[in-house]
């Protein structure tokens, strides 16, 4: 008599888009369990996870799901998380909006580091 077992398997990939350059080290991921992922700089990074995220870890700082959050990198460095999905981290130093200037260059320089989530929540960047 021959029995076959079947699993199926539910994980989910959690990625990580880095935008800037510098490297995030290790990042925690925790949902029913703690998962890691190192993340170097201008990267995606994923780690695959058995159910939803509910926060990630970076350089000692937990991240809620769906919170935008200034962390601090090991440089010193402020980045700022932002979400769509998973992680979006980018640089807010390195994007200024300012009025009347090369908008179109500003937006696309915007789409180009985060993603149209970053351009749908403008809010988030002030105006210089």
């Amino acid at each position: 008599m021959m029995t076959i077992e079947s699993t199926t398997s539910s994980a989910l990939t959690f990625t990580v888009h880095n935008r800037q350059p510098e490297s995030l080290g290790t990042v925690t991921v925790t949902c029913s369990g703690t998962f890691y992922v190192t993340v170097a700089g201008n990267t995606d990074a994923s780690v695959e996870i058995p159910d939803n995220a509910t926060s990630i870890t970076i350089f000692g700082t937990t991240v809620p799901v769906g919170q935008k959050t200034l962390v601090h990198l090991a440089s010193g460095k402020g980045v700022e998380v932002l979400w769509d999905g998973g992680p979006v981290i980018v640089d807010p130093d390195e994007i200024i909006m300012r009025d009347g200037g090369d908008s179109e260059h500003l937006m696309a320089e915007l789409r180009a580091r985060a993603g149209d989530w970053t351009i749908r929540h403008r809010e988030y960047y002030e105006l210089v």
